[in-house]
């Protein structure tokens, strides 16, 4: 019976009576008894009870795995055209019998193969109409509920969507156009990107923004010099650098940090002196440290000469050679790739 291939007997040295080898022989005949069949009528339940007691065994526990793929097998190889013709229905009731299959058995089975005929229509990364009357008929001839069919259609999309979204965060932004592109095959497969993952794309998304876009424009709650905009604030803390112990700390990064590749970089705390902690600001024109303990520092662009990005902070390098270690509560990349934009104005 198509699509089944015979099973080969294990070879006669390996087989005695009474051991699993010997009870393997009983799923080979009659796994081969079926494949052999030309129609249903050649094996049935009368087959299972003789090979059961000639081989002491009860195919309703034993051999679960093989009866269910075989079941699967053939299911599969009668929905390959897309539907289920009346002898092959018969067919398959007549199997799931033979075979001891539950109901619980076969409405996993019919999943599954459901699962597998949405996988073959997602394979262009799109839904289009004919596909979804196919999923539908799909639905009804494999007798699955609609809540089911919908929730086997949505893993198989979801994972389709995953796959485009991780690969559009893999440098962890996202421009307009990738995120344009992830709505539209999210539109065309007619799923929701979840929430936990639309937070994931708006950081990707604010990242690649503060590299490309406009610098947001944010009430900052200073007062502001003439012709000014507010950008960033967080909560903070900020140190000295001691230009002395940092050179001798970081020796082996000295190339690194000449080619301004310092991401990888960590400033010892031997090379810091704690200043304050509190609130940073970042505008158009300065930078700005309100702490406790401290009269706030403003730090005006034209004292600056840039700032990096260490493992442990952003260093703010000044004009009279010293330099602080600012460490940004919680938007650590943001208020490095701002303060960098609004100092090359």
């Amino acid at each position: 019976m198509d699509p089944f291939d015979l099973l080969p007997y294990e070879d006669s040295e390996s087989r005695w009576f009474g051991s699993e080898r010997s009870k393997r022989d009983a799923w080979v005949e009659l796994h081969n008894l079926i494949a052999a069949a030309e129609s249903r009528r050649e094996f049935g339940l009368a087959h299972v009870a003789r090979i059961e007691r000639e081989h002491d065994v009860d195919f309703r526990c034993a051999f679960g795995n093989e009866r269910r793929a075989l079941y699967a097998q053939y299911l599969q190889h009668c929905v390959a055209d897309g539907a289920l013709t009346p002898e092959e229905r018969a067919t398959l009731e007549h199997l799931a019998a033979t075979l001891h299959l539950s109901t619980a058995a076969l409405a996993t089975i019919h999943e599954d193969v459901f699962g597998d005929v949405v996988s073959g229509v997602l394979t262009d990364d799109c839904l289009d109409v004919g596909e979804r009357l196919l999923l539908y008929t799909m639905q009804h001839t494999l007798g699955l509920k609609p809540g089911t069919a919908d929730r086997v259609y949505e893993k198989e999309a979801r994972t389709r969507l995953m796959r485009q979204i991780a690969h559009a965060l893999c440098d962890g932004k996202l421009s307009d156009v990738e995120e344009a592109e992830i709505m539209r095959f999210a539109a065309s497969l007619d799923v929701e990107v979840p929430e936990h993952v639309r937070a994931l794309l708006d950081r990707a998304a604010a990242r690649w923004a503060l590299q490309h876009g406009d610098l947001p424009a944010v009430d900052l709650g200073l007062r502001m010099l003439p012709d000014e905009v507010g950008h960033f604030s967080d909560h903070a803390e900020w140190f000295e650098v001691s230009y002395a112990q940092f050179n001798a700390a970081t020796s082996g990064h000295r190339e690194a940090i000449h080619r301004h590749e310092t991401e990888q970089v960590h400033i010892p705390r031997t090379a810091l002196r704690r200043v304050d902690e509190g609130a940073v600001y970042v505008t158009s024109k300065r930078l700005v440290l309100v702490g406790g303990q401290r009269h706030p520092q403003e730090l005006k662009f034209t004292s600056l000469l840039g700032c990096e990005r260490y493992r442990n902070g952003t260093r703010v390098l000044k004009r009279d050679a010293r330099s602080l270690l600012v460490q940004v509560q919680s938007e650590s990349e943001a208020f490095y790739l701002t303060l960098s934009r609004a100092l090359r104005g």
